[in-house]
This record gives structure tokens, sequence and C-alpha cells, in this order.
């Protein structure tokens, strides 16, 4: 009780902060790992309210184009209507140039920001931004994926998806399958967690064996041309695991151009709408569930928290589910 008065406290007296006037913020050491349910940030810390001052947040990310981003930046601005906080998304023209977005970043730190939101194309390429706006006394947030330099991180746990992707391929094939992967781009920590996460899961299930795996680099395109080689050099293939939806929709294709879209259960990675969508008609049997609106708004929250010099763990973990034809209508539709 006495760490939610005190956060409740601090929280009052410093909505709307600027990032100068935050700058002397102590800033708490944390152990190796420290985190914080997402559910449990009100109990713990007290609820966020409109800030007194104006404040500005920009979000750096990969892209704002794509489904799964285009949620995330959704959550940004619904959270920083209700707030009344102006919030502003840029991207590099290149979703996987890492110059081009460092780029980007420079420019935003030129008109600083009163809290810097990021996603990096990599979990260092952005840290050299990042340490200058700390040295300013600007919050840094990471979404969605944890990143070197940045104050806390609001994000899943990657590992934890592809781990479900093969408990779930296990449920539909308990006497076991042959089963493949289609994989991100190979220095993407994306697909480093999710592939590390599907491997050990597959461990815990040796009933289940992995035949093959294509990279696709988030295309889907590309994964439909990985579906269609994986399944001509192993026609036994029963199940296939996507690191994200896109390139589960791209297996999707393959498998209807071949009439073997009932044969082999598709599993994909974020919900995005699309996917949703492919699930109500069982296109694909399941996808490894994030809420991006929903760590949008946690974003720009811990944001306020930052400003507001609360001790907040490094990582709020943020939800994930196992989404499927017969769960889905217990999740909201997200926002477009």
């Amino acid at each position: 009780m006495v760490l939610r008065a005190l956060a409740l406290a601090l929280l009052t007296a410093s909505a709307g902060l600027t990032q100068a006037e935050a700058a002397s913020c102590p800033v708490k050491k944390f152990p190796v790992g420290a985190r914080v349910r997402s559910a449990d940030l009100d109990t713990l810390f007290g609820k966020v309210d409109k800030p007194e001052k104006p404040l500005r947040f920009v979000y750096v990310t990969q892209s704002t184009e794509d489904a799964f981003w285009r949620q995330i930046i959704a959550g940004i601005e619904a959270e920083g209507a209700r707030l009344g906080i102006a919030v502003k998304a840029v991207a590099p023209a290149d979703r996987l140039s890492e110059p081009q977005q460092i780029e980007v970043a420079k420019q935003v730190l030129a008109d600083p920001p009163d809290v810097l939101l990021v996603t990096p194309i990599t979990a260092g390429n952005l840290k050299p931004v990042l340490d200058e706006a700390n040295a300013k006394g600007i919050p840094t947030v990471a979404i969605n994926m944890a990143t070197e330099g940045a104050r806390s991180f609001i994000g899943t746990d990657h590992v934890r998806l592809g781990a479900m992707a093969a408990e779930f391929l296990h449920e539909l094939y308990p006497a076991g399958a042959s089963v493949a992967e289609i994989e991100g781009p190979v220095d993407s920590p994306y697909r480093i967690d999710r592939v590390k996460g599907f491997a050990e899961g597959l461990a815990f299930y040796p009933s289940l064996t992995l035949v093959g795996s294509r990279a696709a680099d988030w295309s889907r395109e590309k994964a439909r041309d990985a579906t269609l080689a994986l399944v001509a050099e192993h026609p036994e293939i029963q199940g296939l695991y996507a690191n994200n939806d896109t390139m589960a929709l791209g297996a999707v294709d393959a498998l209807k151009s071949l009439g073997r879209l009932n044969d082999v259960a598709i599993v994909g990675t974020d919900a995005i709408p699309e996917a949703r969508a492919a699930l109500k008609t069982r296109a694909m049997k399941g996808t490894a569930a994030q809420f991006p609106v929903k760590e949008g708004e946690l974003a720009v929250q811990t944001g306020l928290r930052l400003l507001a010099c609360q001790a907040i763990p490094p990582w709020i973990v943020s939800p994930q589910a196992m989404m499927t034809q017969k769960s889905l209508e217990d999740y909201a539709e997200p926002t477009q």
C-alpha cells in the first residue's frame, strides 16, 4: 500500500512534466529480466491522467503501412487523443533499412519530443539515438521489441509465441506429424526468438518432426514460394508455422493453389485483421496473437509514467494468446 500511495502521489504531482523537467528523475537499477504484467500497472503505480501541460510524443517505427504496425499506431493515436497528447508516427521508406531508420530518428531528435517511442529494425540499430535522447532527459520507450538503450520495453515474450505455436500443433496432432516453418529475416530479433521458442516447443513434443524451414523475410509472396518449395520437397507436411501472419497468408495462397489447404494446418503469429478473417474460414487454424493496439496505448501511458519519475520495471509484459476460430469471439476486433 505504501508503494502504491507513493506512486499515486508521484504521478499526480508530476503529471505534465516536460522532458527537461524530468531529466532529474533518479534512474533505478533493476535486476536483469525484471518485469511487470501490464494488468498490474494501475494497481502498483496508479492510473495515468491527462497531463497538466501540452506534451508531444513521437513514434519511430519500422513501417507505417504494415498492418501490424498500423495497429500499434492506432493505439498510440487513440491514447494520445484520450489524454490530450500530440502524437506522430514516422518510419523509413524501406522497412528493412537500418541507415534510413537511424536518419529518421535523428531528424526526430533535431526537434526533441517530450517522449520518444521506438520500434527499431534490430535490437541495437537505434541505440546511438536512444543514448542521445536519454542524455537529454527524454524518456525512451521501446514497443514490441526489446531494445538496447530504451528505458522501458512494452511487449510480449516472443520466445513464448513460438512455443505456443508448437503446443497448438501438438493439440491438433497428438499422435505426431511432420511440420515445417516459414521464418523471418535471419538477423531479426523476432525471427530469432520465435524460431527458438518453436524449437523448444518441438523438443518438448518429440512426436512433432520439423522436416524443413525457409526464410521469407516477412513477405507474403516469398512465403508463398517458400511453401510451394517445402511441400514439393516434403509432401508429408501436415503443419506449418509462420513467424508472422503475412507469411502465414502466403502459405494459405500456396496451399490453395495446390488444393491442399485442408491437409495442412497453418499457424501464424500476430493476429492481424486478415489473419483473423482467415481463422473464421479456417484457412488458418491458429495464430499466436499479440495485441498491438494495447501495446500502443501502454506505450503512451508508460511515457507519462517515466515523465512522472515512476520507478517501473524495464519490461512491461503485454498480453498474448493463441487465437483460433473457436476463441476468436473472445477477442475484440482490432482498431484498423
